[in-house]
């Protein structure tokens, strides 16, 4: 993969889309995944995105579970990742537990998000 390109978890398939076309009109290519668990497919099938916008309450494999599994895994571990939650209140502690590289809030201005994007690329 390139130095440009995202790898999108979003269950949300209308925010996951938007995110992706917001980011394809910025130059980054994008790849989607709509859980932690497909998200982790395709990192072991050997996709390696600059960073990663990790949604932390999707069903099948969570965004915690997906960090977990990052984390544990050092071919996968390196890879940055912007956690990106409506949750952030009531589970700031959890989020900083999973020491992500960025935590956005939402809903956030797409300049927040190619910012924090721009920091890891």
């Amino acid at each position: 993969m390139t130095a440009r390109e995202v790898l999108v978890v979003e269950d949300d398939n209308d925010l996951r889309e938007s995110l992706s076309q917001a980011l394809r009109d910025h130059g980054y290519t994008v790849t989607q995944a709509e859980n932690g668990q497909q998200a982790l497919d395709l990192l072991h099938a050997g996709a390696r995105p600059s960073v990663i916008l990790l949604d932390l309450m999707m069903p099948v494999l969570n965004g915690w579970e997906l960090r977990d599994a990052l984390r544990d895994d050092p071919s996968l571990a390196d890879i940055p990742q912007l956690v990106i939650s409506a949750y952030m209140d009531e589970a700031e502690q959890h989020v900083l537990e999973l020491s992500p590289d960025d935590c956005i809030r939402k809903p956030f201005a797409i300049r927040v998000l190619l910012e924090a994007i721009e920091r890891h690329c």
